[in-house]
């Protein structure tokens, strides 16, 4: 019930975000001509398709935050690593090392292997679409409020500024999955680390 409960959140989270973004474009630009994103260019979309795409972008939110959802308990078992070798044992179920390395380039994933890549990919995905769809709302309102400064900066700099605040954030989601992961890690080792000791103590009153 609670993991519906989370799917419910997000997905409402998710749609707010994307009306809040979809009212302010049109203000910006009724007829979306000066729509940013080229899709709507290219394919002369009007506003019922423009919606469309954000529905189904929702959607796949959706998924994406679902298989995230359905993510392992303990996808690392080995206790002790830091975070890059961490890393590199969630997806290839073996400790870093320069043949380990190079094997990784050859070895033919497994069904482990895909179901730790859709998690990630599945946070990757659902946490894009979130911090995209702030910066968009962020954007667009200081579009609105007409500032010079950002304006200029704008018209200077739009080819390549938009396109690198969406890689940032993608590369930033994509991070935040191993940090997340990684705390829950040493979190799980580290109460499994402090019990152990009641447990010898508990042997060791048991054989008396």
């Amino acid at each position: 019930m609670t993991n519906i409960k989370h799917h419910i959140n997000f997905f409402a989270g998710l749609l707010i975000l994307r009306a809040m973004d979809l009212y302010l474009t049109y203000k910006i630009t009724p007829d979306l001509t000066q729509e940013w994103n080229p899709l709507v260019s290219y394919f002369n979309m009007s506003w019922q398709g423009f919606m469309l795409i954000q529905l189904m972008l929702v959607l796949i939110g959706l998924v994406a935050f679902h298989r995230y959802s359905q993510r392992m308990k303990k996808p690392v078992d080995k206790p002790g690593l830091p975070m890059h070798r961490y890393i590199f044992y969630y997806f290839n179920a073996c400790d870093l090392s320069w043949k380990n390395w190079l094997h990784s380039f050859v070895r033919i994933p497994n069904k482990l292997y895909f179901k730790k890549s859709s998690a990630f990919c599945g946070f990757s995905i659902a946490a894009s679409f979130v911090l995209v769809s702030l910066f968009a709302i962020i954007h667009n309102i200081l579009i609105l409020g007409d500032y010079p400064a950002y304006n200029q900066f704008l018209f200077e700099h739009n080819k390549i500024y938009v396109p690198s605040v969406y890689l940032f954030l993608v590369l930033s989601s994509c991070l935040a999955f191993f940090v997340i992961e990684y705390k829950r890690y040493k979190s799980e080792h580290t109460s499994g680390l402090m019990l152990r000791p009641h447990a010898i103590r508990l042997r060791s009153y048991n054989t008396l």
